[in-house]
């Protein structure tokens, strides 16, 4: 027997209904992430703010060295202070012949630092801590996993975006003031630096859905991302010539790089090998920077990949 009009409307009523509730779980959620993670936004924010002021103290300070600033803005924003092409640096393989660099770009060496911080305290208590504080038993009868995942992970990369745009916020201001203008290819970076922000965060969350509690996810991250993964790649690079693509901490030279790339984008050195005088010697390859395109598409792997396999562990792990 075909429903008649009134039982219709009412199917898809309660459709429209199921679908508003659904959707009102993820911002509920959202909302619920933010004002819970006030306290830790606050501290990152004053971090990123504090990280900056010593740089820019710094800067302040070392031309009465002799360190000199370039006269263009954008070599200034991706190479930093040098202490100049005398110096050697075209020996030393250093992208553009620009000799000593300090502080990398106005700090940028510090935004890897930053995102790595922000995504290890909000997104390391993430899955783990459902069962570190046994909060599961009152969510997951109330709200979808999947749904949990989705608004949490929301939450915490607004909080950890915000963070990264107060710091390219400070870097424009400090540059327009001393250039009197703000290249355009800053946005690239800024762009970049929040995709990567996005990739580590859904990284962290993989490693909240391996570990225990929260506090080994939290203790895990910074020291694999801020240290671990640095000295991995310096390590691969003795042993192979082949670009790292696999390491964050290589991708995320392209944070001050895509605002002008250095041509070669690599440099080799040969140097004697250390095990014994007559084995051959060993050629190291310093890799700077990965294409944008490649760039890009590591980080939406990276992305994909972790998140898709969070939510399987996520989701098959009992409470």
């Amino acid at each position: 027997m075909a429903a008649s009009g009134p039982q219709i409307g009412m199917v898809d009523a309660n459709q429209d209904l199921g679908r508003m509730r659904k959707s009102n779980q993820v911002l509920d959620t959202i909302h619920f992430e933010i004002q819970r993670s006030k306290v830790k936004f606050i501290m990152l924010c004053a971090l990123a703010a504090g990280l900056f002021v010593i740089v820019a103290v710094v800067f302040g300070f070392l031309p009465t060295f002799g360190i000199t600033r370039p006269a263009d803005p954008l070599d200034f924003l991706v190479s930093g202070l040098s202490l100049g092409e005398s110096m050697g640096g075209e020996e030393l393989g250093l992208p553009g012949g620009l000799g000593i660099t300090f502080f990398s770009g106005l700090g940028f060496s510090f935004v890897g630092t930053i995102i790595y911080l922000c995504a290890a305290v909000l997104g390391g208590p993430s899955i783990a801590g459902e069962w570190d504080k046994k909060t599961g038993h009152m969510l997951f009868p109330k709200v979808d996993r999947l749904k949990l995942l989705v608004g949490r992970l929301a939450g915490h990369y607004i909080l950890c975006a915000v963070v990264v745009s107060l710091f390219y916020v400070l870097v424009a201001v400090y540059t327009g003031i001393a250039y009197g203008r703000v290249p355009v290819e800053l946005l690239a970076s800024y762009g970049i630096a929040q995709l990567f922000a996005f990739a580590i965060l859904c990284l962290v969350y993989l490693v909240s859905a391996l570990m225990p509690n929260s506090t080994g996810a939290i203790i895990f991250t910074i020291i694999f991302f801020v240290e671990g993964l640095l000295i991995l790649t310096q390590v691969a690079s003795m042993f192979s010539t082949w670009e790292p693509l696999w390491s964050p901490s290589y991708i995320a030279n392209l944070i001050p790089y895509v605002m002008k790339m250095p041509d070669p984008r690599s440099a080799s050195v040969t140097i004697p090998n250390p095990t014994s005088p007559t084995s051959p010697d060993l050629t190291v390859t310093t890799w700077f920077t990965p294409t944008l395109p490649g760039g890009i598409l590591i980080l939406a792997a990276f992305a994909a990949g972790s998140l898709c396999l969070a939510y399987f562990l996520f989701r098959r792990r009992q409470i």
